[in-house]
Parts: C-alpha cells; structure tokens; sequence
C-alpha cells in the first residue's frame, strides 16, 4: 500500500505538469464575453501557466484571477487555476476550478484526465475511474494510454485487481513503453503466485527504465521465490545503497519481501 500512495503521489506532481503543457489548448468560452476581454483572458491565464511552471504562485495566482475576472467561462483559466491550489494543498479550491474547468469543457480529455488524478490523490477511486473513462470517450486522445494506466493505479487501490489488469493491458496495447503498467503488472502476477510472468512485465521494464525501489523490491521477491542467492545479494544491496530510506528497504531490512 506504501508504495501504491507514492505513485499516486508522484500522479499528482505530473498532473501539474500536463495541466501546464496542456494548458494552451484546453477550450475557453467565450459566450457573453466580448472579444476583447477573453483574448485578455487567455493571455493572462498563459502567464498564470508559465509563473506557476517557474513557481512564482504569487504572480501565478494574480494573472489567473485576473483571466477569471476576465472571462469567467475560460475553462483554461480555471484548470490552471486548479493545478495552483493543487500545488498548494488547498484541495477544496483546486477541486472547485476543477469542476468548474470541466462544466465548460467537458469534452476536453486533459481536464477530465487531470480531476481524475485529483480525485484519485484525494481516494475517491471510482469517480477518478469514471473521469478517466469520460477522457477517453475521445478517440482522437492523444494521451488515452496514460488514462488508462492511471485508472490501473487508481482502481489498484481499492482494491479491484480485475478491471486493473485490464486498465494496465489496455495502456500497453497503445504504447508497450508505458513502465509503471509494466511494473503493476508484474506485481499483481507474482502476488497471484505468477511468478513467472511476474518475471516477463519485469524485465520489459527495465529495458525501459531505471530501477526505482518499487522495481527493485520486485526483483527481491522474485529472486527469494526463486532462491537466487547471489540476484537477491544484488538487488539487496542496489536498494539499500540507492535508495536506503524507502519504504521498501525498511521492508527488506525488516525481513518483508516474502
């Protein structure tokens, strides 16, 4: 569970990030709004975007209220506003701008894909699932494999392993290069008792990415079960010596990777 609450996490820091590259293409409304005032609007919402990415939030927040009060209806407006009391741990107000970004912009796949990392940070699995699906409703999305691995870890946790692997397979089906559908995998199987295919997701993953605690702790357990004395040596000592103050090597310290 430890290492699943980092991912999330780790979720909600990208989720910024995406909010700020996608930000100049959520849609802004522009009914009962003059001209004028909504391409003001969008500049200042573009500024609050790149203040927040340089983390001046005092600036950040003053052109964001200022694109508000501009256009009240300009969805991008409101998702970056989002993403700055996000940033700022003041949850009831970013999920507010969220509701209201996705309320003018429902079709818009970026904002539906970032409340659903919102709400998953927040342990509301399954209405983070259903944002999620309502991103993914856009055939054309061009981030669908990474909506649906977020619904893999999303799901993951309450827990419903099922619809997780399907969540995971489908993402790899749309990008075989996506590492943490590879790594949940492999830990769903080897705690199936696969260690075998548990094995396969693995090694797909290292030759893609860097060993972090969460794979490391995977390769522990699968060299125990295998009773590989000198790749548990190895794998114990890469944690150890890498990452000595993760959850997972105070688990291995303490003898827990069975």
């Amino acid at each position: 569970m430890m290492v699943y609450t980092r991912i999330v996490q780790i979720m909600m820091m990208l989720c910024l990030m995406v909010v700020l590259s996608a930000c100049v293409s959520a849609t802004t409304a522009t009914k009962s709004v003059g001209s004028s005032d909504a391409k003001a609007a969008e500049i200042n919402a573009k500024l609050g975007a790149h203040y927040l990415q340089r983390g001046e939030l005092q600036a950040a927040k003053s052109k964001l209220d200022k694109a508000v009060e501009q256009n009240p209806r300009s969805s991008m407006a409101h998702n970056v506003l989002a993403a700055l009391y996000l940033q700022l741990k003041q949850f009831k107000e970013a999920e507010m701008h969220f509701e209201r970004a996705v309320s003018l912009a429902p079709e818009n796949s970026e904002i539906q894909n970032n409340y659903g990392v919102f709400l998953c940070g927040q342990e509301r699995y399954r209405e983070s699932e259903k944002r999620f699906l309502m991103a993914l409703e856009d055939p054309l999305y061009v981030e669908a494999a990474g909506a649906y691995e977020n619904a893999g870890i999303c799901v993951q946790r309450i827990p419903d392993i099922e619809k997780a692997v399907d969540y995971f397979t489908q993402a790899l089906r749309l990008d075989p290069y996506m590492p943490k559908s590879l790594l949940q995998l492999g830990n769903i199987n080897y705690d199936k008792g696969d260690t075998q295919h548990a094995q396969t997701y693995l090694e797909r993953y290292k030759k893609i990415a860097r060993h972090g605690p969460q794979s490391l702790y995977l390769s522990i357990r699968i060299a125990h079960k295998q009773g590989d004395k000198d790749a548990l040596a190895s794998y114990r000592l890469q944690l150890r010596s890498k990452f000595p103050d993760s959850d997972e090597a105070k688990q291995v310290r303490q003898g827990d990777y069975k």
